[in-house]
């Protein structure tokens, strides 16, 4: 008959019966008496353990909260995910000791999530306690990995010398392990957070780092957003016309690997070099384009800029017409051109006038028959109206509809979209 351990251990515990001929003998099992000969005390306990983690299964229900979190964590339903915590947090803390890798992915998609919907104290709650098991069980690729994602969320709160310590900490990390893709990861990081503090020399150089591990490892889509990073630096710096070309280097990298995600963001920041040039003809193309690529991907937060974005582009054509020409400036379009990118601002306009959380930046001055070239502003009152007509008819808004005439330069600094920080 086979006796697994567990039974051996209870067989062992049992009162052995003996003639009295027998000489007494000490009863241990197996672990006690290899531990007891190579003089290793704890190695009993560490063996119990493993057969415990070995021995243990998920039950079924928590298997199919697991399936559903897999679920939502592939489709970036991150709503869902978090919607999911409290049982989440249950299966975490009912397997944290048989099976301590399982425990650690969940707490370490609830902090993506939270990380995504931009409450950013969750997302540190949850990549802390990541962070313990990784360093309980010795998995230093995943403390790495913690490190990398406590740094981002730092960083989103503006904390950019924990931030930067953090990468630092996955960096080292990355460097002891070999994990050449990690270490990628946390040159990006460490890059993106030097460029928020205004060290654009440190931000490129770590950029530059981060595009040659990419190139050396052939991670495409990686060297894509290296090349996207560095636009977004030299973007900051003023180099417009630099940036576009690493901009247009990530869009066709983007598009080759079918990274669509990518591929909007390149969109976005091609828009926003194009108009600080004043090229607002193709700025409007690329935020229009960026728009489609967000409402295909359900990602309202980046349709929103995008449809804002093309506003304010919009809004400097026709400063433009009423001042004009200017040098190094694209013709101002025409009155029927870009319509869909006009109809996507009201409309998105409306939306936020008529009850979301997110600040109204801008107004639409002009409805679509509104010609661009003569009299751009003299049909604002027959906006305002039709505004407050389409919000109170969703019941939502009191009418108190604010006309940004003409955006001045806070308007045209859009949100660079492209620096999201590099997923670990």
């Amino acid at each position: 008959m086979v006796i697994d351990n567990t039974d051996r251990h209870s067989l062992a515990q049992m009162p052995h019966r003996r003639s009295p001929s027998q000489t007494r003998t000490l009863s241990l099992c197996c672990c006690q008496i290899k531990a007891w000969k190579a003089g290793h005390k704890g190695d009993c306990v560490a063996a119990a353990r493993a057969d415990t983690r070995t021995a243990a299964k998920p039950t079924a229900g928590q298997m199919r909260v697991l399936e559903i979190l897999k679920q939502l964590y592939g489709a970036a339903d991150w709503r869902g995910v978090a919607a999911q915590e409290r049982v989440a947090r249950a299966v975490a803390a009912a397997v944290r000791t048989s099976m301590p890798s399982i425990a650690s992915g969940v707490y370490s998609i609830l902090g993506i999530a939270y990380y995504s919907l931009g409450d950013f104290s969750k997302a540190i709650d949850h990549h802390g306690l990541d962070l313990a098991i990784a360093k309980e069980v010795g998995d230093r690729a995943g403390e790495g990995k913690a490190y990398g994602n406590l740094g981002n969320a730092y960083q989103s709160q503006g904390d950019y010398a924990k931030a930067i310590e953090y990468h630092t900490l996955h960096l080292a990390i990355a460097k002891e392990v070999g994990d050449r893709a990690g270490e990628g990861r946390a040159y990006a990081n460490l890059g993106i957070a030097y460029d928020a503090q205004g060290d654009f020399n440190k931000a490129i150089e770590y950029h530059t780092m981060d595009l040659a591990i990419a190139k050396e490892v052939g991670d495409r889509a990686g060297e894509g957003t290296a090349y996207g990073n560095l636009g977004i630096v030299y973007q900051s710096q003023g180099d417009f016309s630099k940036a576009i070309e690493y901009h247009g280097k990530h869009l066709a990298i983007a598009k080759e690997v079918g990274d669509r995600a990518g591929e909007g963001r390149a969109y976005g920041n091609l828009g926003t070099g194009h108009m600080h040039l004043n090229e607002c003809v193709k700025a409007v193309a690329y935020f229009e384009a960026q728009h489609v690529m967000a409402t295909s991907l359900k990602l309202a937060y980046v349709q929103s800029e995008a449809a804002l974005n093309m506003g304010v582009a919009l809004t400097r054509h026709v400063r433009a017409a009423r001042q004009g020409p200017v040098a190094g400036a694209d013709q101002a379009p025409g009155p029927h051109s870009h319509s869909s990118a006009r109809r996507a601002w009201m409309i998105e306009c409306a939306r936020r006038q008529s009850g979301s959380r997110l600040p109204l930046m801008v107004v639409v001055v002009h409805l679509q028959n509104c010609t661009w070239r003569t009299s751009p502003f003299l049909r604002a009152k027959r906006t305002r109206r039709w505004l407050i007509s389409k919000s109170t008819s969703r019941g939502a808004c009191n009418g108190d509809v604010t006309l940004a005439v003409g955006v001045g330069r806070r308007g045209a600094r859009t949100r660079r979209c492209s620096r999201a920080a590099a997923a670990v």
